[in-house]
């Protein structure tokens, strides 16, 4: 399959909006995402997000044909607000529970510390709470060398202004 993109100093094909150099057979990394985001076959999707993000999370796996896999990294206070999710793909769910976690803990990225990520290219997305959000994002970048231009971060909320939207891209 090819995809548009434009070619960084590394060789790696970059991708124009929100598609990604995928296919059949190759992993990728995708964290939450917009509704635009390319499927390809043999794409594993990853989305992560607090219980802000669930609605267009939701949405968005609604729309995977059968055949497609998604892992889904979410944040809740715990096991009474795991909800279900329709789609024809394939979910594995990780849930993670707040519950009493103490101020500034960001449990999101402890989790995702835990997991094993995909060697080489990969698009990564992330709704939550913004100091999370960029925490997320800097690990992605730092830790796992993510390209920058890859990742689409939102912070849906703020601590003490829950009425804000920061886009932490690049």
């Amino acid at each position: 399959m090819k995809i548009a993109g434009r070619q960084s100093s590394g060789g790696e094909v970059l991708p124009q909006g929100l598609a990604i150099a995928a296919r059949p057979g190759k992993s990728g990394l995708m964290f939450f995402m917009a509704r635009n985001f390319l499927t390809a076959a043999g794409v594993i999707q990853r989305h992560c997000g607090d219980d802000t993000a669930l609605p267009a999370i939701s949405r968005r796996l609604a729309e995977l044909p059968a055949g497609a896999r998604a892992e889904l990294l979410l944040e809740v206070d715990g096991p009474a607000d795991h909800i279900a999710f329709e789609s024809a793909a394939e979910i594995k769910v990780v849930w993670v529970h707040r519950g009493s976690a103490v101020a500034g803990a960001l449990p999101l990225l402890d989790a995702l510390r835990r997991m094993r990520m995909p060697a080489g290219f990969f698009h990564a997305g992330i709704g939550c709470e913004s100091a999370q959000a960029k925490a997320l994002r800097a690990y992605l970048v730092t830790e796992c060398r993510a390209h920058p231009e890859c990742i689409r971060a939102s912070g849906y909320w703020r601590k003490g202004s829950p009425a804000t939207h920061d886009s932490l891209d690049a």
